[in-house]
């Protein structure tokens, strides 16, 4: 249909100032489709999506950090009743959490820079 020359433009919707307002709201959850592979082609949204909700946290942008680790891990699980996951308490059974303590915001590679397979 659009021979994958098709294109989502995002960014009016999507400024710092919407971002930070709409990270706030009680409702708002986060998610993403993105996880790192080990090798080969990666999708841009690792170095976006989580970490820039993280980051927005860390800066005063965005929402509190405890509240930020609780939209992309149990406010998910809670919001569609998926019992005891995303809970990221030493005491969980299924913990859940999505980064190490050790947050770093700028990532080591890019997309570039990672051999193809």
């Amino acid at each position: 249909m659009s021979d994958f020359k098709g294109r989502v433009n995002m960014g009016p919707y999507s400024t710092p100032e919407i971002v930070s307002d709409l990270s706030r709201d009680d409702v708002c959850l986060y998610m993403t489709d993105a996880w790192v592979e080990p090798h080969g082609v990666q999708n841009p949204a690792i170095y976006d999506c989580f970490p820039k909700f993280l980051k927005c946290s860390l800066n005063g942008t965005g929402d509190t950090m405890p509240r930020t680790i609780r939209k992309m891990t149990g406010g998910v699980a809670d919001r569609f009743s998926i019992p005891e996951q995303g809970d990221t308490s030493a005491k969980a059974i299924s913990p859940t959490l999505p980064y190490s303590t050790k947050i770093s915001l700028k990532p080591e590679k890019r997309i570039a820079d990672i051999p193809s397979a």
